[in-house]
């Protein structure tokens, strides 16, 4: 099992970071997790939660490497899967134990970019304040019914400091949006496709009627690398090997 390797992106925008060619390093981490994903199938399934998705990309790249996973939204699922609830996180949450949750708390209220609506002064003071309990009291209660617990949202007011942040060109899309990572027992997510490329295409988007819904959307390329590196930590550390002869 690769261990964690914090990166913490300081990059200026449009600017290849130091480390951007493709080193022997990063070349092993990259074939080390992709055995990683084979190995997690030797192992026992993980019951997992995606709170607050509708797409269903973190959902379907876990239950590709075997999971039990559920997803749960108050919107119905884009693929239209049986495996989401529409509903209450919260109620969700509740319903059993999990060994892993993974939110993606809405963050009209709490990202910076809303400044001009959410500050101090605004109209719209009031509900970021709301925002900010809603959301701290989801992951206090997500660690309360996981040992593992990943909460994930943009730059933004949130009192606690995230434990990570990664960015789209450090899993193969040439974009930039910062994003932070929020984690309880679980290793940092490692960079698994550095890709050229700086473009703000999602603070960019024209103001359509689903633009809310695709600046929300997580990346393929980081729904991925969750599944095969964090189902891989969690089923070693929850489940017994099915045949230890066939197990890495």
């Amino acid at each position: 099992m690769v261990h964690a390797i914090f990166l913490r992106a300081t990059i200026i925008a449009h600017m290849k970071p130091p480390w951007f060619a493709k080193t022997a390093s990063m070349v092993w981490v990259g074939k080390t997790l992709q055995q990683n994903a084979i190995n997690v199938k030797c192992r026992g399934k993980m019951k997992i939660l995606i709170g607050c998705e509708y797409s269903g990309k973190v959902r379907e790249a876990f239950r590709k490497l075997g999971h039990d996973v559920t997803s749960c939204d108050l919107l119905p699922s884009d693929d239209n899967s049986p495996h989401h609830i529409i509903g209450d996180v919260v109620e969700v949450i509740q319903s059993q134990r999990w060994d892993l949750i993974i939110m993606h708390p809405p963050c009209t209220a709490l990202a910076i970019s809303g400044n001009r609506w959410y500050a101090t002064g605004m109209p719209k003071y009031q509900e970021r304040i709301e925002s900010i309990k809603w959301t701290m009291d989801l992951y206090e209660l997500a660690k309360k019914y996981s040992d593992r617990v990943c909460m994930e949202n943009p730059v933004g007011v949130l009192p606690m400091k995230a434990t990570q942040y990664i960015q789209p060109w450090q899993f193969g899309h040439g974009e930039q949006k910062k994003t932070g990572l929020w984690l309880h027992n679980l290793p940092n997510l490692m960079p698994t496709n550095l890709v050229e490329g700086r473009k703000q295409r999602i603070f960019g988007l024209p103001p359509t009627a689903d633009r809310w819904k695709i600046r929300s959307e997580t990346y393929q390329g980081i729904a991925n690398a969750m599944a095969a590196q964090w189902s891989q930590d969690g089923a070693q550390s929850t489940n017994a090997a099915i045949d230890g002869s066939t197990c890495n």
